[in-house]
């Protein structure tokens, strides 16, 4: 991880996927 910005991002991403699988 370059910056904060990206750790942020990446994050942001994980929370998604985490929240559709659990949607399934």
């Amino acid at each position: 991880i370059a910056t904060v910005a990206e750790a942020v991002d990446g994050v942001a991403v994980a929370v998604k996927v985490a929240k559709q699988l659990c949607a399934v």
